[in-house]
């Protein structure tokens, strides 16, 4: 014997639990109490030899029934009897009693032995009718002599119906007929529990450790005496560990069991089902499945037996009562897991398990955007109120986030990023958002360099310089720039009349025509006007006097490396020679030395040590613009320039456009398009432009950093007005989606406002029209028709109903009296405010209606409605 720990579900009293324990020596039981933490031992019985089992009367409070090696079963009342056993039942044979069971109204009593030739193996005794002197009469009902049964169990309210498992059968016994009803051929007959939330669902288990879940109702009898063949609704194959009989279906919360691994680990099983309608349709054929399965450490190791227990804190929580092998009781709380867990759109976190509820709400900006988390802050603080009117065990806590690591960690979160940027003022304006990212994330110099190219092109755009008549290349990257006109038919870019080579070199060559004189390129091409426009587009094409501009800003803002960089990519490497001359840097200075040494050198003879030693500091330096420097400067090849990644794909672009000849090129801008590409460098839309190309270069960015903000904000340029994408869709919906739930509806309006603009095209299509539908309308009270503009509905004639104030028409425009032109000029209105004062006004609960301006001024001076008799407050509502 091992021990045994039983929690006696029917004998609870309010928080008090009742467990029924015999100590791991076979000769002692007792009823353990539990109150709030506390395990107290109220009742002890001595003097048992070698207990098998034990079990508890579901009626009568102290009444327990133990089982011993010698087949004795005693049954015995722990709070009023005496210290003997007041009832005392022996086997016609002595042999071990291997399972004992009491009915739910406590009247029977099943026992069940081990094999005896001339006894039989269940005897039902009735318990109300023993004698008072200890020794019953003979059992009522006795079944299968010949024949062990290792373990009986009364099934719920119905104290006539009996599982008892034998060697080879599983059976169920009717004690009216004393017949059995029906039986199945299994191994599995050991240890039979019934589900306490559901009297139909049973357990079994094998000697090899297989544990099984039966359903009654799923098994019908052929006849009297025919085996049932019937599967398991759930079976685990050698679940329990061989050695262990502790097995427990758990009476705290539905679906679960668990049983106990090497005595110091229970393994928590939950099980599931397909939800029904109604309880008894709980489970259904092949429902039954395993949910979760969560390992717990007890506190102490050698633990032999243990009981579920509720816990006093929490409605759900669940305590567990252990043994251990030296017999000492001991009690367990577990940690329960999160069983659902959310994000909310300002990265604040809500845990919900048996335990309760957690709320940790993250550092708050103060800004006009952090309003909107005001409001679910006072929604969480009301429904935290509304939790004081529960049971003091249900728990909801609200934490506020002080952790600064915390707050640093989730900065990089993708739905973080975006609400900061959106508070700052992050949209479709390139140049705002370029300082934007600055003070943000300074190391994010991919899509700052995308911005500033949007910047150049919307320059272009804002000038006219990127179209002619019949094509508009707009936001063309230079991948289709160069490819001509294959990369530009898909695209809503050509008159129909213009979709040939021909045509679009002509166009290039208008749009060439209308720029300054570049510094052009350096090599014979074959595209020499496709290379100046991908110049222009690359926003790489400088005159002289412009590059100088630019190189005497940058030496300006201290970035002597970068400057000497851009000379040299132009060609003029004694100009950089210069500039990093005159760096503050003495290092830099030095540099600047040993690369003029070198070019003076350069047609004398033995000059490899220079070229050494220029590839080697090419390799060591830190800074990209001196490593190119130095290795261009050894071997004159353009190559080590565009290998650089650490440049901006921008300016290598602009190398291999005036330098590279025209094979080379094109195998440049490909393995580059498609490295970009696969990798989602935002940056790589300045190669493929806002085309359906860089559309896949968006997926891929979105796939990478989930920021759909950029996405949303980028692809706006290109689509709907050159192509329609569904990806572009799915980001805009879902980028609006978060501004709502932000409560930033007025930049979710100007992000439409900005989309309906940017989609406007040289060439109009039908998939541009109704880009942000019409969302508030007015219609007429009498047709109930759509109203466009003057005093009267275009459909039924019927007059617009009056202002309030002025009595005209709510379609006219309203009249400037004198107190109406002050307020005007006392509030400065532009001109768009102006136009604001004639539109209509209406309260919702009178329907009383003003022109705009006079319900403004109106209501700056009075609470109630203009109209005679009627007290509403309309702008309070």
């Amino acid at each position: 014997m091992s021990g045994i720990v039983l929690r006696a579900t029917t004998w609870n009293n309010g928080p008090i639990n009742s467990f029924v324990c015999v100590h791991p020596n076979g000769e002692e039981i007792s009823i353990h109490e539990t109150a709030d933490s506390e395990i107290r031992k109220i009742s002890t019985r001595t003097h048992f030899e070698n207990i098998q089992t034990a079990t508890y009367s579901p009626r009568d409070f102290g009444i327990v029934a133990v089982g011993q090696l010698d087949g004795v079963t005693h049954i015995t009342d722990m709070i009023d009897g005496a210290s003997g056993s007041a009832i005392l039942l022996k086997p016609k044979q002595l042999r071990p009693c291997n399972s004992v069971a009491i009915s739910s109204t406590g009247g029977l009593l099943s026992v069940g032995y081990d094999k005896a030739r001339q006894d039989h193996s269940v005897q039902i005794w009735d318990i109300r009718h023993a004698s008072s002197r200890g020794i019953s009469a003979q059992p009522m009902s006795q079944f299968f002599p010949n024949e062990g049964v290792v373990s009986t169990e009364f099934i719920q309210h119905e104290q006539e119906a009996l599982l008892a498992g034998g060697y080879k059968f599983l059976r169920e016994l009717d004690l009216r007929a004393d017949a059995v009803s029906l039986q199945v051929a299994t191994r599995c007959t050991s240890g039979i529990q019934r589900d306490p939330y559901n009297p139909n669902i049973f357990t079994s288990s094998g000697e090899d450790g297989t544990l099984a879940f039966w359903d009654r109702r799923k098994l019908h009898s052929t006849g009297a005496g025919s085996v049932i063949t019937e599967y398991p609704l759930l079976s685990f194959s050698r679940l329990i560990p061989t050695g262990s009989s502790c097995l427990r279906l758990s009476s705290v919360r539905p679906g679960e069991f668990s049983t106990l691994f090497s005595g110091e680990l229970i393994r928590r099983w939950q099980t599931g089902s397909r939800l029904c309608s109604r309880s008894v349709d709980r489970y259904e054929d092949n429902e039954l499945f395993v949910a979760s399965v969560v390992d717990v450490a007890t506190t102490y190791d050698r633990v032999v037996s243990y009981d579920y227990a509720p816990r006093q804190d929490t409605d759900f929580g669940v305590d567990i009562i252990c043994m251990r092998q030296s017999g000492t009781i001991f009690r367990m709380s577990l940690h329960e897991p999160a069983q659902a867990i959310t994000w909310s759109c300002f990265n604040d976190i809500t845990l919900a398990s048996s335990e309760g509820m957690y709320t940790r709400i993250g550092a708050i900006e103060n800004t006009a955007l952090a309003h909107a988390q005001d409001s679910i802050l006072d929604d969480v603080a009301d429904k935290a109120s509304e939790m004081e009117d529960r049971p003091a065990n249900s728990r909801t806590i609200v934490e506020h986030a002080t952790d600064s690591a915390t707050d640093a960690l989730i900065l990089d979160d993708a739905c973080t990023l975006m609400r900061y940027r959106t508070i700052r003022g992050y949209s479709t304006d390139a140049g705002s958002n370029i300082v934007i990212l600055e003070e943000l994330k300074p190391n994010d110099l991919g899509l700052r360099n995308v911005w500033k190219w949007l910047a150049i092109n919307n320059s272009n755009v804002f000038n006219g310089t990127m179209k002619t008549e019949g094509v508009d290349l707009a936001y063309e990257g230079v991948l289709g720039i160069w490819i001509g006109i294959d990369a530009l038919k898909s695209q809503h870019r050509l008159h129909p009349a213009f979709l040939e080579q021909e045509y679009f070199i002509e166009a290039a060559h208008v749009i060439i025509s209308k720029r300054e004189p570049g510094i052009g390129v350096k090599v014979k091409s074959a595209k020499e006007t496709q290379r100046r426009l991908c110049l222009v587009v690359a926003g790489w094409d400088f005159g002289i006097e412009e590059l100088h501009q630019k190189l005497e800003r940058l030496v300006e803002l201290g970035l002597h490396e970068k400057a000497a960089g851009w000379a040299v990519f132009h060609g003029d490497v004694a100009r950089a020679v210069e500039i990093l001359a005159s760096s503050p840097s003495q290092e830099t200075r030095v540099i600047g030395a040993a690369i003029a040494g070198y070019l003076q050198s350069n047609s004398l003879s033995g000059t490899s040590v220079w070229r050494d030693q220029c590839r080697r500091m090419a390799s060591e330096l830190q800074n990209p613009y001196l490593r190119v420097i130095f290795a261009f400067v050894a071997d004159n090849d353009w190559w080590d320039v565009l290998s650089e990644t650490a440049l901006p794909l921008r300016e290598r672009l602009g190398v291999a456009l005036r330098f590279l000849p025209d094979h080379d090129l094109d195998m440049f801008l490909d393995r580059v398009s498609k490295t970009v590409i696969a990798r989602g460098e935002i940056e790589g839309l300045v190669l493929t432009g806002i085309t359906p190309t860089g559309m896949d270069l968006l997926q891929s960015y979105v796939d990478r950093t989930a920021d759909v903000q950029t996405a949303s904000l980028l692809c706006s340029y290109g689509c709907p007005r050159f192509f329609v994408d569904k990806r572009a869709n799915a980001w805009i919906d879902a980028y609006r989606t978060v501004l709502n739930s932000w409560g930033a509806f007025s930049v979710r309006a100007q992000f439409d406002v900005a989309r309906t603009k940017l989609s406007k095209s040289l060439f109009p299509s039908s998939s541009s029209k109704g880009l942000v539908p019409r969302q508030v309308y007015l219609q007429c009270t009498r047709c109930h028709r759509p109203i466009a503009s003057g005093t009267r509905c275009l459909h039924c004639h019927s007059q617009f109903p009056h202002c309030s104030i002025c009595l005209l028409s709510l379609g006219a425009a309203a009249p400037e009296d004198d107190s109406f032109a002050v307020a005007i000029q006392t509030a400065d209105m532009n001109k768009d405010h102006s136009q604001f004062q004639n539109w209509f006004s209406y309260c919702l609960t009178c329907n009383h209606g003003m022109h705009a301006g006079h319900a403004e001024h109106w209501f700056s001076k009075h609470f109630v409605c203009a109209i005679p008799d009627c007290s509403c407050r309309c702008n309070s509502k």
